[in-house]
């Protein structure tokens, strides 16, 4: 057919000519950037696939990224680690060399002096390690409000925690009360008869073991009557195999005892249905400025490590070693119906009920003193300072972990009297009435705090199990787990017919309670009614607590246990939530948000790291071999880690490598036939070309040769 207005040769070749140049630059475009697949309409498919592929690739890098950086983290904590460990064996090595007895004051002094200052270098390290910026080692998982007390500000006035001091051999006051003058000019117990002899005034020095068994023997077949005895020198008494303790329930001391700053060593009684038992048994008279080392003390009633029963004062003393009883067993003290004042005792304290790291029964007050061995009771009234405290504890605190029944807290088992100033950290598990500071608080608790974990029952409290006056500007930050009556801070505070009050006080802690209706992130239980008519109440102002899956209160009832009616029985003004975040560190080593991607790992520790008595002691000794032990945990624990980052890192290598190489399978041109493909575009462009100018060439000529047909 021949066509005058349209030139089918040439839009024919007009398109192949579009087409060959069209892939022709695709052909250039994939050659120049190395891409077959450079937009959507490419392969629509393949570019999302691409995408996600990149995606993934970067997520990666940056995963791999993270753990390089945990890698450095956890070389950083080993790294301090291991200086920590090289110090604590210097100090293990110190503490052997200290104990050979054959070293003089002066020595001694001189490797304490070294242990001090190994001491403040762990810490140093403890405290000030970290790695961009966060703390390794001390991380909490908040922040302790300004107005609560630490162990460095605690007490009015900013007034410090006791500790012992090197320069006082091991005393928390200076314990020279005579100077050598002083003691040459008394009378002298080698000098006495003791079968003949009775003392009931003047002063006399004891100077050997012999003095000191004469003063027990002469005490205890009612030969003194009164009579000041001064120690001239430190004793061993590792040969008595059972001391015969000094005074009696028939012939009590009623002398006064001073130590002078002097030490008695390796003190041994072994008599489990003797009662009164200790370096003093039974004691009317004051006892001051004597440290016990290495005691080892089994009774049955009112046994301690200084005094089983002592009538008066104790004053600047302290009691290293184990002391074993029934009930009223004490680290220092069984049974202290006086003031103990400026005291501490560092051993492990096990016994039935009324058993404490300090005093097993303490009639009157407690003040700056401290307790930091481990106390198990089988029964009840059990503390970390004192099991029953029937007086007042100020400006003391407690460290060891507390095992007990009923009436168990890390300071003290039953408090009768106010808890001010003070603290307790170790963990504290029991059944009935448990609390981190206090099993039992009759009256206030200020200023104060407890930091242990605490397990129990039922009330069940990170500060108290039952409180029953009102708790200020105090604090608790353990984990609490109990059944029923469970509380951060108290299990169950009780105000019936009257009013109470928490105040300006914080809980820090996790509760878990089995029952939730008598579980509260701030308190259990409220009973607020003992007669079902008088009604009390509790007023709680500007307190605080780790918002939880709980109420604040876990309830207020009755004591019978009903539900109380009394709308009006808690005021909270101005309570508010914790702002809590994860101490522990998490390493994003995938490209997921699932477990399976995540590292986790937690690198605080507590520093327990406690010279006590001095570095020739035995507590110094355990607690060196303890912190050995946990810097070895420490290590191996973070080693896991490492190689698990290690493990992860060289996972994100694999996936790296496969996920590149599936990825240029898709989206990488093959250089070589994209070139042919151009030179192939390129040869049919340039046909085309000709094709649609020789079209139109030929367009021309038809048409003048059909006019001319025409006309003939």
């Amino acid at each position: 057919m021949i066509s005058i207005h349209t030139d089918i040769s040439g839009i024919i070749a007009q398109q192949n000519l579009a087409n060959a140049t069209k892939i022709m630059n695709q052909a250039i475009e994939r050659m120049t950037t190395g891409y077959k697949i450079n937009h959507a309409k490419d392969n629509a498919a393949g570019y999302a696939i691409v995408n996600n592929m990149t995606s993934n690739l970067n997520a990666y890098y940056v995963a791999g990224d993270n753990v390089t950086a945990g890698l450095d983290l956890v070389a950083t904590a080993n790294d301090t680690l291991s200086m920590m460990q090289d110090k604590a064996s210097r100090l293990h090595a110190l503490s052997t060399q200290a104990r050979n007895g054959t070293y003089g004051a002066s020595s001694l002094d001189a490797i304490n002096s070294e242990a001090s200052a190994i001491m403040s270098e762990i810490q140093r390290l403890y405290l000030s390690t970290q790695y961009n910026g966060t703390e390794i080692f001390n991380n909490v998982a908040y922040t302790i409000a300004p107005h609560l007390p630490t162990a460095e500000t605690i007490g009015a006035g900013g007034t410090p925690m006791p500790v012992s001091k090197p320069e006082y051999n091991g005393f928390i006051d200076n314990p020279e009360t005579y100077s050598a003058t002083d003691i040459a000019n008394m009378n002298k117990m080698s000098e006495v008869d003791e079968l003949n002899d009775t003392i009931s005034t003047g002063q006399y020095s004891i100077s050997t073991v012999a003095d000191l068994e004469k003063l027990a023997m002469m005490t205890n077949n009612g030969k003194i009557t009164g009579g000041t005895f001064v120690l001239n020198a430190d004793l061993d008494l590792g040969s008595i195999e059972n001391w015969t303790p000094i005074g009696n329930d028939t012939y009590y001391f009623e002398g006064s005892f001073d130590g002078n700053g002097h030490v008695i060593k390796n003190l041994k009684i072994n008599r489990p249905t003797g009662d009164y038992q200790g370096l003093f048994g039974y004691s009317e008279g004051e006892i001051k400025n004597i440290g016990i080392i290495n005691c080892n003390v089994t009774g049955n009633y009112d046994v301690g490590g200084l005094a089983g029963y002592a009538l008066n004062t104790i004053t600047n003393s302290y009691a290293t070693g184990n002391v074993v009883g029934n009930d009223g067993v004490g680290g220092l003290a069984g049974e202290a119906e006086d003031t103990i004042t400026n005291s501490y005792a560092t051993g492990n304290v096990t016994g039935n009920e009324n058993v404490g790291g300090l005093a097993g029964f303490a009639r009157n007050t407690i003040t700056n003193s401290y307790a930091t061995g481990n106390v198990v009771g089988y029964g009840r009234s059990v503390g970390g300072l004192a099991g029953y405290a029937s007086g007042a504890i100020t400006n003391s605190y407690a460290t060891g972990n507390v095992v007990g029944n009923d009436g168990v807290g890390g300071l003290a088992g039953e408090a009768e009297d106010t808890i001010t100033n003070s603290y307790a950290t170790g963990n504290v598990t029991g059944n009935e009435e448990v609390g981190g500071l206090a099993g039992y608080a009759r009256k206030t608790i200020t200023n104060s705090y407890a930091t242990g974990n605490v397990t129990g029952n039922e009330e069940v409290g990170g500060l108290a199990g039952e409180a029953r006056r009102t708790i200020t500007n105090s604090y608790a930050t353990g984990n609490v787990t109990g059944n029923e009556e469970v509380g951060g801070l108290a299990g169950l505070v009780l105000a019936t017919s009257e009013t109470k009050a928490i105040e300006d006080s914080v809980s820090y802690s996790k509760v878990n309670g089995q029952d939730s209706a008598t579980t509260g992130s701030l308190i259990g239980v409220v009973h607020n009614t003992s007669n079902n008519t008088s009604f009390g109440t509790v007023n709680i102002t500007n307190c605080q607590a780790i918002a939880q899956d709980m109420d604040t209160i876990g309830g207020v009832y009755r004591t019978n246990g009903d539900p109380s009616t009394n709308p009006n029985t808690v005021i909270n003004t101005g309570f508010s939530d914790v702002e809590f975040h994860n101490v522990v560190t998490k390493l994003q080593v995938g490209i997921y948000g699932d477990s399976s991607s995540q590292i986790s790992f937690d690198m605080n520790f507590d520093l327990s790291l406690n010279l006590g008595a001095g570095i020739d002691s035995v507590g110094a000794l355990n607690s060196i071999n303890s912190f050995m032990t946990l810097l070895s945990d420490k290590q191996t624990e973070l080693g896991a880690v490492q190689n698990r980052l290690e493990s992860a890192l060289d996972s994100i290598g694999v996936n790296i490598q496969n996920l590149t190489s599936s990825r240029s399978t898709l989206r990488d041109a093959d250089i070589a036939k994209e070139s042919a493909r151009f030179v192939q575009q390129q040869i049919l462009q340039e046909a085309s070309a000709t094709l649609l100018a020789t079209t139109r060439n030929l367009r021309a000529e038809n048409v003048l040769g059909l006019l001319q047909g025409l006309r003939r």
